[in-house]
């Protein structure tokens, strides 16, 4: 049994290295991309050759992340939020276009309360929150900054590609470290990668998933998320 136990482990930290390289080598690549188009270093038989490198890499990449969101059930678990997502913008951009603004805060502020059970499953992963918090706030900052630092002061450029770059490094190893550390607690690699991609996804749903409450099956919360509190986020046991 440890030997299995062994196995399973070493192989998920082996999927965990090679999907952060894999990001890193896209993050890499994309950085180089920007930084020769900006530097007007963007013509030549070199610049050609990087960027058919970059596609190559950019394809496999995506066509790994297809793999390991089919793995981590991610797929699944969207393709079973797909229609009642779609009945629930139907009826709230119904609602905010017929009786207003104010319909759709309404509908948003029901949609919080009925799903209030299924937002206290997010505390469970108070290390998965800070994380993605930060990576979303960082993101948005740094685009924001360049931004206006490209149309303000275009000549440091460079420096702000180098500085977008240092932080998107840093937030890769934070992430390798998050990883690493739920494989060490006996988590999987796809189920770690799996509560990662679908905590913003469901905090999105319930912001607007009123139709959690229809006891009907694709729209109920039983049927999407399991009983409340349930852990949806985790790997759906065969």
């Amino acid at each position: 049994m440890s030997t299995f136990c062994e196995r399973t482990n070493s192989s998920d930290v082996s999927w965990c290295k090679k999907w952060i390289l894999a990001l890193a080598i896209v993050q890499t690549l994309s950085m180089g991309k920007s930084f020769l188009f900006m530097t007007g270093k963007g013509d030549g038989d070199a610049a050609m050759l990087f960027n058919i490198v970059t596609v190559i890499a950019v394809i496999l990449f995506l066509i790994l992340a297809i793999y390991v969101n089919y793995k981590n059930k991610v797929w699944h678990f969207l393709f079973r939020l797909l229609l009642s997502v779609m009945g629930n913008v139907i009826l709230l951009v119904m609602a905010a276009y017929s009786i207003g603004v104010a319909a759709a805060i309404v509908w948003v502020v029901a949609a919080v309360w009925v799903n209030r059970r299924r937002f206290a499953v997010f505390l469970r992963y108070k290390n998965y929150i800070r994380y993605i918090v930060a990576t979303y706030i960082l993101t948005a900052g740094l685009r924001l900054a360049v931004m206006r630092l490209f149309f303000q002061k275009p000549e440091m450029w460079p420096l702000i590609q180098l500085g977008s770059f240092a932080i998107s490094m840093a937030l890769l190893g934070w992430f390798y470290h998050l990883l690493m550390q739920e494989i060490q607690k006996g988590r999987t690699f796809f189920e770690a990668t799996r509560i990662v991609a679908l905590i913003p996804v469901a905090f999105i749903y319930f912001l607007i998933g009123l139709l959690t409450i229809v006891p009907v099956k694709f729209f109920s919360g039983e049927s999407l998320f399991g009983e409340e509190g349930n852990d949806y986020l985790v790997m759906p046991q065969k």
